[in-house]
């Protein structure tokens, strides 16, 4: 999720964190493994988003091992919620980034 900050939106997720005072903790995570794994396989990960809710982003990921043909080994998702990482208490998502996840999901469904 961090690389997704500075690849897709522009911003160091350190930035985020302290200039923006945003946190995203995770509150829910769900894994499926579709194959097996071995210690060193490479994969790569794909992003998506499922829901971008008030307070709330449910992110969705795959898995494609990188050797040879991709193939997908692992789905899974986490719900992060927003809150001021000073207080930890929930807030409503900024606009710049309900914006920025918004233009992603319908670059993502093209």
């Amino acid at each position: 999720m961090e690389e997704f900050f500075s690849s897709e939106m522009g911003i160091d997720y350190a930035e985020v964190l302290h200039r923006h005072k945003l946190s995203l903790p995770t509150v829910h995570v769900e894994a499926e493994f579709r194959r097996r794994m071995r210690y060193g396989d490479q994969i790569n990960i794909e992003v998506r988003m499922i829901n971008v809710g008030r307070t709330s982003v449910t992110w969705g990921y795959r898995g494609y091992r990188m050797a040879g043909e991709e193939e997908l080994v692992v789905e899974g998702k986490n719900v992060t919620v927003c809150v001021n990482p000073d207080t930890f208490e929930k807030t409503d998502l900024p606009e710049w980034f309900r914006k920025g996840l918004t233009a992603y999901m319908e670059r993502f469904d093209d």
